[in-house]
């Protein structure tokens, strides 16, 4: 299972076309993404930022099918003028599910 976080800045003029993109998915995109491996999907808007989150089987499985598809890149395409600045990963500092089984593993030895 895999937890991956994106920030993207979105133009500000962009905003609405946006949010309006993501209420008007296709469902043969949606269908594709859930065949993928894609099982969670939640997007914050903050300011000028998305903050997506996305919990696949495995992202690297996942982003090889999506590429290759035909909805994947028209998606990709339709968004060029709406995110400014490339997608970035940032580093994760703190899994409290990772950290609360070691701390149950310390516990028993």
């Amino acid at each position: 299972m895999d937890h991956v976080l994106f920030v993207a800045k979105i133009a500000e003029s962009e905003k609405a076309r946006y949010i309006e993109h993501h209420k008007r998915m296709s469902a043969r995109f949606l269908k594709e993404k859930k065949v993928f491996g894609e099982l969670r999907e939640f997007i914050w808007l903050h300011g000028d930022l998305a903050i997506v989150y996305l919990m696949v089987e495995n992202f690297q499985s996942f982003m090889e099918k999506s590429v290759k598809t035909k909805v994947y890149q028209e998606w990709v395409e339709k968004f060029k003028p709406i995110v400014v600045s490339a997608w970035e990963q940032p580093e994760m500092i703190y899994d409290f599910e990772k950290q609360f089984v070691q701390s149950l593993e310390k516990e028993i030895q």
